[in-house]
C-alpha cells in the first residue's frame, strides 16, 4: 500500500523534530566526551611534564653529586670534562686558570659546553676578545704565520658582522709592532694583558643569559654521594629478618641480601639507629658479604622519605 502525499508529509511532520532532539543529545554527549576526553589528556599530560620535571630535576642533582664526589677523589680531569659535557656548572676558577695559562684550545672547548659563538652578543663578544688575545700574542712573539692561521681560521667568522673591524685587524699583520695601532698603544705584557681581558670576560659571563644559574655550585655537606650511599645499604639491611648492628657489606655491584628471609619493613634511614655508623667525610664504613644497586636504591630511599 501506498502512502498518500499526506500520510507522507503527515509522517515527515512528526518525525523531524524527533530526529532534531536525537541530533541535539548527541551533539551534547558528544561535546561532553570531548570535554572528558580534553580534561584527562590535560591532567595526564599535566602529570606526566611534572614527572619528566622532576626526573630531570633528580637526574641534575646527581650530576652535581658526582662532580663532588670526582672532585673529593681528585679527578680533576674528569670533573672539568663532566662540567662541560653537562653544561649544569661552569667552573669559573678553573676558566680563570686555563686563561692565564694561555692555553686557548682548552678554554674554548670548555666554553663550547655551555655555549656558542652566535648564541647572542655576549657569547659572540667572549669568544672574540679571546680569539683577538691569541692572535696579538701571535704577533707579539713576531709569528706572522701562527697569526695569518688565527685571523683566517678564528677571527674571519667575525667580518660578517663587523667588516671594518675585521679588516683593521688584518692590518696589524703589516705593522713592525701592533702597538703602533692607536687603540694597542697601551698593551703591555701577555701576563698583564690576560688579566685585564680576563676581567672583562667574567663580566660578559655573568650577564649572559646562558650562564644563569650555572655559575654557583649547589651548598652541599661533605661527601654527599658517599652519605646516600651509606644510607641506602643501611635502609636495605634493615629488611633483614634479623639485622646486625655492624653488616658485612662488600660490594656495591649487587643487591644486598641477608641470607635469610626478610622480615617486615623496617623504619626509613631517617629514623634508622644504624645511621651512627654513616662515615665521616671521606671514608666508608666496611662493606660486607653483600651490595646494593645504589641507583634503585636511592629511588627508594627518596620515596619513602617524601
Amino acid at each position: 500500500m501506498k502512502l498518500s502525499l499526506s500520510e507522507h508529509h503527515g509522517d515527515k511532520s512528526v518525525s523531524k523534530p524527533k530526529s532534531r532532539q536525537l541530533s541535539a543529545v548527541d551533539s551534547k554527549l558528544s561535546k561532553k566526551m570531548k570535554l572528558s576526553a580534553q580534561t584527562l589528556f590535560l591532567h595526564t599530560s599535566s602529570g606526566l611534564e611534572d614527572e619528566v620535571v622532576a626526573m630531570s630535576s633528580l637526574s641534575r642533582e646527581l650530576v652535581f653529586l658526582i662532580l663532588q664526589f670526582l672532585d673529593e677523589e681528585k679527578f680533576k680531569e674528569t670533573v672539568h670534562k663532566l662540567e662541560q659535557e653537562s653544561g649544569f656548572f661552569f667552573n669559573m676558577k678553573y676558566f680563570e686558570d686555563e686563561v692565564h695559562n694561555g692555553n686557548w684550545d682548552e678554554v674554548e672547548k670548555y666554553l663550547s659546553g655551555f655555549t656558542k659563538v652566535d648564541d647572542n652578543r655576549y657569547s659572540m663578544k667572549i669568544f672574540f676578545e679571546i680569539r683577538k688575545q691569541k692572535y696579538l700574542e701571535a704577533l707579539d712573539k713576531r709569528d706572522r704565520s701562527k697569526g695569518v692561521e688565527i685571523l683566517v681560521k678564528d677571527l674571519k667568522v667575525f667580518a660578517s658582522f663587523n667588516e671594518e673591524l675585521f679588516k683593521e685587524i688584518t692590518q696589524l699583520l703589516t705593522l713592525e709592532n701592533f702597538r703602533e695601532n692607536e687603540q694597542l698603544s697601551k698593551y703591555g705584557d701577555t701576563k698583564s694583558a690576560r688579566a685585564i681581558m680576563l676581567v672583562e670576560l667574567k663580566k660578559l659571563i655573568e650577564a649572559n643569559p646562558l650562564f644563569r644559574d650555572k655559575l654557583q655550585f649547589p651548598n652541599l655537606k661533605n661527601s654527599r654521594l658517599r652519605t646516600l650511599i651509606n644510607q641506602s645499604l643501611n635502609w636495605q639491611h634493615q629488611l633483614c629478618k634479623n639485622p646486625r648492628p655492624n653488616p658485612d657489606i662488600k660490594t656495591l655491584f649487587v643487591d644486598h641480601s641477608c641470607g635469610q628471609p626478610n622480615g617486615a619493613r623496617a623504619p626509613s634511614p631517617a629514623n634508622n639507629p644504624l645511621l651512627g655508623s654513616v662515615p665521616k667525610p671521606g671514608s666508608f664504613p666496611p662493606l660486607g658479604a653483600h651490595g646494593v644497586g645504589f641507583f634503585v636504591q636511592l629511588t627508594c630511599y627518596l620515596c619513602l622519605t617524601t
